[in-house]
């Protein structure tokens, strides 16, 4: 999750005007799948996301038996669901997940960052902190042990995907519902490098959600921040979903009310994407019990479905 997202969402918001201007009709040239076009018209799993009201992400104290317990319609887990190195979901544990006491069918979705790697993930070597390879940038000052890459790098899309070890591979095996793909907003953070990195995530995005759906068509795509890349067609139709962290609230500071510039610009942008048929879900850092209940009406009227969670995201969602 991005845990830093107050100055992540700010920097998107900075570079957004230029990047409205990437290509629809462009692709990464180091991708191992082309993507295929999908309709928006979905049925089963994908369908429930409409109906979903109480959902949320946590990734470090889960109590699998609490989840369990809850009345939530969707929830986000890492892949090894509590944390623990090495270890991986089992689909007997996802079973249990996916029911709710009353019988209904809960969504489980697995965390999956494209543009990040990071140093307890199963995939890191040991000599990569004194001899990174070279789609490895540098440690992440606001987040450590996390470090962008250089997304279009095939050594760091046969990671993600394409082999029995890749994460969705893994992701799949374990029979998640699908998918939250955080730090797409990375690309934003190479454009010196690479002019083509919007156009390179959104092929990769689209990549994994067809990769993906090749093994199961009702395979679930959430795609976190970066709204501005909501104006390709590509990439809404990659998604089931978006996300969009502190909306209202934080990019100032924790509890800061966004000024309304800020605010205007991802909603006109998510509302596009709504308006594609994607599903808009908010996450907003707030405690004050006034402040909460401020921003849940106000995502309410927009259309939108929140979550307020803690910034550590160790605790059940409410």
């Amino acid at each position: 999750m991005t845990w830093g997202s107050a100055l992540r969402t700010a920097v998107g918001w900075v570079l957004g005007p230029a990047l409205l201007l990437l290509s629809g009709s462009a692709a990464g040239d180091t991708l191992a799948l082309e993507s295929r076009s999908m309709s928006l018209d979905r049925g089963g799993t994908r369908s429930m996301l409409g109906s979903v009201k109480r959902w949320g992400c946590q990734f470090q104290k889960v109590h699998l038996a609490e989840i369990e317990a809850s009345d939530l319609d969707m929830i986000v887990l890492d892949i090894t669901l509590d944390g623990t190195p090495g270890r991986s979901a089992a689909p007997s544990e996802l079973a249990q997940l996916k029911r709710k006491p009353d019988g209904g069918r809960r969504i489980v979705l697995a965390y999956l960052s494209v543009g990040e790697a990071a140093d307890y993930r199963s995939y890191w070597q040991p000599d990569w902190s004194e001899r990174p390879p070279g789609w490895l940038g540098r440690e992440n000052p606001n987040w450590p042990r996390a470090y962008p890459v250089r997304f279009w790098a095939p050594e760091w899309q046969a990671i993600l995907f394409g082999k029995s070890s890749s994460m969705l591979d893994e992701i799949l095996a374990a029979g998640f519902d699908g998918v939250f793909l955080d730090r797409i907003d990375v690309y934003g953070e190479w454009l010196k490098e690479r002019f083509t990195a919007p156009q390179d995530m959104v092929a990769l995005v689209s990549a994994i959600a067809s990769y993906a759906r090749s093994s199961n068509q009702d395979f679930v795509v959430i795609g976190q921040n970066s709204e501005a890349l909501l104006t390709d067609e590509s990439y809404r139709t990659a998604l089931d979903a978006v996300s969009k962290e502190s909306l209202l609230f934080g990019l100032g500071g924790e509890g800061l009310e966004n000024t309304p510039e800020q605010i205007a610009w991802s909603e006109r942008l998510l509302r596009e994407g709504s308006a594609a048929g994607l599903h808009v879900f908010a996450i907003e850092y707030l405690s004050d019990p006034e402040r909460i209940e401020e921003a849940r009406r106000r995502l309410l009227q927009l259309g939108f479905t929140p979550f307020f969670g803690h910034r550590l995201l160790d605790r059940l969602p409410e």
